[in-house]
């Protein structure tokens, strides 16, 4: 190419050059000059092949400029988080208490789920129509059931067709006596407050060792 610089500089400067001199000389320069540029973008696709070939990423690979993806298991949902006790360790209210010796209503989200009066984990409401246990989650949360046990060894059937409600909406009953537990699906509902109403036909007492309200916080 130096030649051609110095051929090209003398036939610009050299007034006895033809204008074919002229003209051939910048051909060959424009054509050395294709050539070069051809040469530098094959070096080019070749590193850029050569480094998508060592990192194994078949993005990189297309030299049409696609913009390279992440791996796919970056791109993967987290986990979903698994349902718990959200009741466990909240407040708890009565519509009343059995006697001033009683517990209080707290014992039924303390996690102690024994039924024996003796172990001081169960609580009962006075002998009354429609008494209620209300539970605030202190948050709301998508709720999957609730499971309602009973006080065992004594007066089981004193907690009968026991009513829950969400939010002050009536959501379901655990027919009969209550179990050891009773369930009531709740089918995903979003609600904070969650009222047990007892559904005996007469006054009596209910009678509740456990609440477990079982979901999820958003």
């Amino acid at each position: 190419m130096g030649v051609l610089r110095r051929l090209f500089d003398r036939a610009r400067h050299d007034r006895g050059a033809s204008g074919i001199e002229y003209a051939l000389v910048v051909a060959v320069l424009v054509v050395g000059s294709m050539a070069s540029l051809e040469s530098i973008d094959e070096r080019m696709e070749d590193n850029y092949q050569s480094t998508a070939d060592d990192i194994g990423n078949p993005d990189l690979a297309d030299f049409g400029g696609s913009t390279p993806q992440p791996p796919e298991s970056s791109l993967a949902p987290p986990p979903p988080v698994p349902p718990t006790n959200l009741a466990l360790g909240r407040p708890a209210i009565a519509s009343s208490t059995w006697n001033a010796a009683s517990t209080t209503p707290a014992v039924v989200t303390d996690g102690n789920t024994s039924g024996d009066w003796n172990d001081q984990s169960t609580y009962a409401t006075a002998s009354e129509p429609a008494g209620w246990v209300e539970v605030d989650l202190q948050q709301i949360g998508t709720l999957d059931e609730v499971r309602l046990w009973n006080r065992q060894f004594c007066c089981v059937d004193r907690s009968q067709d026991v009513e829950v409600w969400v939010d002050g909406v009536y959501i379901g009953t655990a027919p009969g006596i209550l179990g050891y537990p009773s369930t009531v699906d709740l089918g995903g509902i979003t609600g904070s407050v969650i009222r047990i109403v007892n559904g005996h036909p007469g006054s009596q007492l209910l009678q509740l060792a456990e609440v477990e309200v079982i979901g999820i916080v958003p």
